[in-house]
């Protein structure tokens, strides 16, 4: 179920725009807001007037108390704004591997929420993420493991980092 696309151009600031633009609304994950990314992701949001919501994962790897209010925030915004197209966005495993968080446990907390919203009635359609590791592949396992159709709009020639930012 999921489709790989390369974008036209390599830089990441353009496959950011591209997928807030052609998404309803933008799922981040991160335990660092602080990073070019992120920072690039929240203007691109402002920009294209799209919702965007913030989880945020703690150092021990596990999605704050103060999520839950999230998660019933993005129920209410999907619900109520009849919205059925997805991007999921956040850090990489380069920054995520800094706090000792793997992948899996990424997939985990993003699989989690994606269930929490499809259990609460929300009609996600498609999910869109930027093909690279950490929250991106954590929306591409979780589009996967509930068969919704999932996009992952990568740079041209395929750019993204490993754990150890390379």
């Amino acid at each position: 179920m999921i489709n790989f696309v390369e974008d036209k151009c390599s830089n990441y600031q353009h496959r950011t725009f591209l997928n807030i633009e052609l998404s309803e609304i933008t799922l981040a994950f991160a335990v660092d807001y602080t990073t070019a990314g992120e920072r690039c992701t929240l203007n691109y949001a402002k920009i294209c007037e799209k919702p965007i919501i913030q989880f945020t994962i703690n150092e021990n790897g596990r999605l704050d108390a103060s999520n839950k209010e999230k998660i019933e925030e993005a129920i209410k915004t999907i619900k109520s704004n009849n919205i059925g197209i997805l991007n999921i966005a956040g850090n990489g495993i380069y920054t995520f591997n800094k706090h000792g968080i793997t992948q899996e446990r990424v997939n985990e907390l993003v699989t989690n929420v994606i269930d929490h919203l499809l259990k609460n009635s929300c009609n996600i359609k498609k999910i869109r993420s930027g093909g690279q590791t950490g929250a991106d592949e954590a929306g591409l396992v979780a589009g996967d493991t509930f068969g919704i159709e999932t996009v992952s709009f990568c740079p041209k020639g395929w750019r993204f980092r490993t754990a150890d930012g390379e």
